[in-house]
């Protein structure tokens, strides 16, 4: 056999495999997954807000203290540069909950929409994006010196604090869930980065003997007194907290402070916008205009057409394993993409059995009209899926959610059926020739 024929089949099957593999664990019925390892079986595509529920959120940045006394290019300015900022930052609260693909965009000028598929319980969700987790470090006031004046977080007593921040949140690198060993109750471990390091050892060799106070959002959470110097740039704030509170609170540390406070204009718990009838009824009419897509195939192109639907079904199958690979977010534009992707699978192998038909109605011989056929049929379904590729780039620029995620879908599914329709397609028919070797092609019935 030739070398490179077998090291194209090599090739090819490897990614066949692995690309089938990665959509296995969205293939299967959830009983049979159950039996998957853990990380296996979390490599699943995800369903979005339209198929099966879950929380929408609108929230909106209150820039009002940002840009008072400002006006004109210097107040839009600012306010664009809080919404961007606010985005960052609630998507990094958000991953840090694990909440599986939320979809997160700005709406106006100061809005922010956030759905959380598969969430129909958003309290805590809300609680986490409405802290705005401003944290500052502070030396508490002599009697008689001039104090600002906060409140305990639990303690219900104010405490009265040197105006100037020692150290805000902004040297923060880490903050973690951890158990005081003497206590053993829930606290937050938090390191500092080398700046922060190096000013709160000078804080902290200055100022053994003061109280030194920790405010979150204009609470403090707790207010030690230094008892010796802190130099290694690791620190403890410990308070009133159960194991919840404490880990919320790190996670909020870590994914850095709003610029401005976010408000909850609107919730709401939303069921998918398909209900399981009209899902049945849609699983069943796509399955049914496969099936009458592959028996075209079949019935035209016989033989060819076997191998045609095989590449198909290896298209959709890679895909899918794409799709769960990178993550994605599987909603009812992103299956529209899929569908319309595998519509453009089947034109290109129809486009590639006419032209090798074409080639053998000449009197070409087997080989010579398969290589004949692909390399006119080439340019063609290069330049189409090139064309819908551009458009498709244009709108996953200027779009945003459901858009974006019809063009993630289709874009995947259009280089996926490059692969399968010119380089797998191929593989086949030149397999099921050198097996099944005939002087030439028959024209009208493709039976070779």
């Amino acid at each position: 056999m030739n070398p490179r024929f077998t090291l194209r089949a090599v090739t090819y099957g490897l990614i066949i495999l692995l690309g089938l593999a990665a959509a296995l664990p969205s293939l299967l019925p959830p009983t049979w997954r159950a039996g998957l390892p853990d990380a296996y079986r979390a490599h699943t595509l995800t369903l979005g807000l339209d198929l099966q529920g879950g929380s929408h959120l609108l929230l909106r940045v209150d820039t009002e203290a940002l840009t008072r006394g400002k006006s004109g290019r210097q107040a839009a300015e600012i306010r664009d540069d809080a919404v961007a900022r606010s985005l960052e930052v609630v998507r990094r609260r958000l991953d840090e909950t694990g909440v599986v693909e939320p979809l997160i965009t700005r709406q106006g000028q100061d809005g922010i929409v956030v759905q959380l598929p598969g969430v129909t319980d958003p309290g805590r969700i809300k609680e986490l994006l409405g802290r705005t987790a401003r944290l500052t470090f502070h030396l508490l006031a002599a009697p008689g010196e001039t104090a600002r004046r906060l409140p305990g977080a639990d303690d219900g007593r104010v405490y009265p604090l040197k105006p100037l921040t020692l150290l805000d949140g902004g040297n923060l690198e880490d903050a973690r869930l951890g158990f005081d060993p003497r206590t053993h109750q829930p606290v937050v471990n938090f390191r500092l980065d080398d700046p922060g390091a190096k000013k709160f050892a000078d804080i902290t060799t200055h100022h053994v003997g003061d109280r030194f106070a920790v405010v979150l959002d204009g609470e403090v959470i707790t207010a030690p007194v230094i008892r010796s110097p802190i130099t290694a740039g690791r620190g403890q704030i410990s308070g009133g907290f159960d194991a919840r509170e404490a880990g919320d609170l790190a996670l909020l540390l870590r994914a850095g402070a709003l610029p401005a406070p976010l408000q909850v204009v609107e919730q709401r718990t939303v069921g998918p916008d398909l209900g399981g009838d009209q899902i049945r009824m849609g699983i069943t009419t796509g399955l049914l205009g496969a099936a009458l897509v592959l028996g075209f195939m079949v019935a035209v192109y016989r033989r060819w057409g076997l191998i045609a639907n095989t590449a198909l079904v290896i298209n959709l199958g890679l895909v899918v394993g794409i799709l769960a690979s990178l993550g994605a977010t599987l909603t009812l534009p992103g299956i529209a993409g899929l569908i319309l992707s595998v519509g453009m699978a089947v034109d290109a192998n129809i486009l590639i059995n006419e032209r090798i038909r074409e080639e053998a109605r000449r009197g070409r011989g087997g080989q010579s009209a398969l290589r004949a056929g692909f390399q006119r049929a080439y340019a063609t379904i290069l330049d189409s899926n090139i064309t819908t590729l551009i458009a498709v780039g244009l709108l996953f620029q200027f779009g945003s959610g459901p858009v974006r995620g019809f063009a993630v879908t289709m874009a995947v599914g259009l280089l996926v059926s490059l692969f399968t329709s010119i380089s797998v397609t191929r593989l086949l028919m030149e397999w099921r020739l050198r097996k099944h070797p005939r002087g030439t092609l028959k024209p009208p019935g493709p039976d070779w």
